[in-house]
């Protein structure tokens, strides 16, 4: 595992040691590590979707079947959206 350094504010500091109750060093962690989760699953989302345009285009899958990937890949993004922004709360 890689260590990093991060320079906040000495007022937000102060605030952070106000609360010791919190492991900042493991809450910014999850953070990092939950915005990384989020960023590859929308790359991947958006490489389905290019996928999916692809294979219509060259006609392997037909109109019907790219609206229904397009509705699947969709929920899903909706989903893991709310599945993060909940995490993050």
């Amino acid at each position: 595992m890689v260590s990093i350094t991060l320079s906040i504010p000495e007022e937000i500091r102060d605030i952070m040691r106000k609360h010791d109750e919190i492991n900042w060093s493991a809450y910014i962690k999850k953070c990092i590590m939950n915005k990384t989760k989020a960023l590859e699953a929308t790359k991947k989302i958006e490489d389905n979707q290019k996928t999916k345009d692809l294979l219509n285009l060259i006609g392997v899958m037909s109109e019907e079947e790219a609206k229904e990937l397009e509705n699947s890949v969709n929920q899903f993004r909706k989903e893991f959206k709310l599945n993060i922004e909940t995490r993050n709360s």
